[in-house]
């Protein structure tokens, strides 16, 4: 019997043996896990040959297989039952339970992998996206560890953030046409969002037009011919004009308003010369103004439409009231106030001058003043002379000089003094005995100049009646 148990527990511990083999080869250490299973199979038969002699008593029955290894405990077991006899123990007996050292893995759950990422949640700004598995394998009946971990897991996606289009207010309003005349305006919008993160960007912040306003430009005629020379040698002057008139500027749009009906202002002075406004339309002014002055002064005064410079100075220029005629004066100049808006002003010149006849003139000879003449000789009745001296030798075909010297005959009043003839002389102033009686003469002639002087007396006394007196008898 003990043979047959004996064979019984050998053939057992060989199934067992096998089975431990077989899972300790499934394993990394397989050699290790045959190792204790061969340890387990020799204590199994000491204590059944020890049971043997222990229980004459009792009779059991083969031992049972193996339990399967506690991967855990790394036991398993084996029972038997009573075959024969009394107080053989009940089944935590160990002559009926036996407990041997086994090594086994736990058949642990097991996770799938997992699968690919679901869809984001959102598509920027941060969303979420979730993924889950599944369970490969069950715990085993062994006991072995269940599965831990979540069966779903989620994880931030598309954190860049979300594209910002751009945002726009309204147009605001048409800036002034530039250039004024004929031009463009624009009209533009304020970003309200800027664009971000690939957004829609700001486009058509500023749009254009073509437009225009009311405007006249300065033109002028073709320049006169020349005048005359102001001098036929030596460089003389000569002058040509041209006058100034304001033309409406041409343009491809709509025709403007007038200024004046938009309610601006935009004037120019047509400049005219020889010409001056009416004395009757000239605004009293103290002050001696530029023509620049008068312009701003005459464009802010609705009464003003034109300027007067006498002469042309540039100095000491008069308003002109409304109405005023344009009179003919030589040498000033008028200007005449026209709408013209942001038009070309009239700048250019309307004089020009230039030399002329610059050969050199032919010169005449220059001599100075004659010399006083010289005193009449002989004085009465002579010659005298003058000189003068060279001042400018004749050139380029001028006149010669004259004589450096002069004579003349000349003559003095040289009057001698002219006695009268005697007067008879006067009656004796006796007849005898020795009287006397007298003439005269004058001077008839007065001495001039060098004339010699009269000489003697201008009466004369003789002896008369020298005869003795007659004597009477008596």
């Amino acid at each position: 019997a003990e043979d047959a148990v004996t064979t019984t527990q050998d053939d057992e511990e060989s199934a067992s043996n096998a089975s431990t083999t077989a899972a300790a080869e499934a394993t990394p250490a397989a050699a290790k896990q045959k190792k204790a299973a061969a340890k387990v199979t020799t204590t199994a038969k000491a204590e059944d040959a020890v049971t043997t002699e222990q229980e004459d008593n009792c009779k059991y029955d083969s031992w049972g297989h193996w339990s399967k290894c506690d991967c855990k405990a790394n036991k398993h077991q084996r029972q038997r039952s009573v075959k024969e006899g009394d107080d053989c123990g009940n089944e935590l007996d160990p002559r009926r339970l036996e407990v041997a050292d086994c090594v086994a893995e736990c058949s642990d759950c097991k996770w799938a992998d997992w699968a690919d990422w679901g869809e984001c949640s959102q598509s920027c700004g941060g969303g979420t996206q979730p993924r889950m598995r599944t369970i490969e394998a069950q715990v085993g009946k062994d006991g072995g560890k269940p599965c831990s971990g979540p069966i779903t897991e989620n994880q931030t996606c598309n954190e860049v953030g979300c594209p910002v289009h751009c945002e726009v207010g309204e147009f605001g309003e048409w800036s002034e046409c530039y250039p004024f005349c004929s031009g463009l305006q624009n009209r533009t919008r304020e970003i309200i969002t800027e664009p971000a993160n690939g957004g829609k960007p700001c486009v058509n912040l500023t749009i254009s037009r073509t437009c225009g306003n009311f405007c006249m430009d300065c033109q002028v005629s073709d320049w006169s011919g020349w005048t005359h020379c102001s001098a036929t040698c030596d460089g003389g002057i000569r002058n040509k004009t041209r006058t100034e008139t304001y033309v409406q500027r041409k343009r491809s749009a709509a025709t403007a308003s007038s200024l004046l009906e938009l309610g601006l202002s935009g004037w120019g002075y047509e400049k005219m010369l020889n010409v001056r406004c009416s004395e009757a339309h000239h605004a009293a002014s103290g002050d001696k103004l530029t023509p620049e002055q008068a312009e701003e002064l005459c464009s802010a005064d609705e009464t003003c439409a034109g300027l007067y410079d006498a002469g042309c100075r540039g100095a000491g220029v008069v308003l002109c009231r409304k109405g005023f005629t344009l009179e003919l004066e030589q040498g000033s100049c008028a200007y005449t106030k026209k709408e013209i808006g942001q038009g070309d002003a009239c700048d250019d010149n309307l004089s020009v001058s230039e030399t002329c006849n610059v050969e050199s003139c032919p010169m005449d000879c220059e001599m100075g003043d004659w010399t006083a003449w010289t005193t009449c000789d002989p004085f009465c009745n002579g010659t005298q002379t003058r000189s003068r001296i060279v001042v400018t030798k004749a050139s380029n075909g001028g006149a010669a000089c004259g004589n450096t010297t002069d004579i003349r005959d000349c003559s003095n009043v040289c009057v001698d003094c002219q006695w009268s003839d005697w007067t008879e002389f006067t009656v004796c102033s006796v007849s005898c005995e020795g009287g006397t009686q007298s003439r005269g003469r004058s001077i008839k002639v007065e001495p001039e100049g060098r004339g010699k002087n009269c000489t003697g007396n201008n009466s004369e006394v003789q002896q008369c009646g020298t005869g003795s007196c007659p004597v009477d008898c008596v």
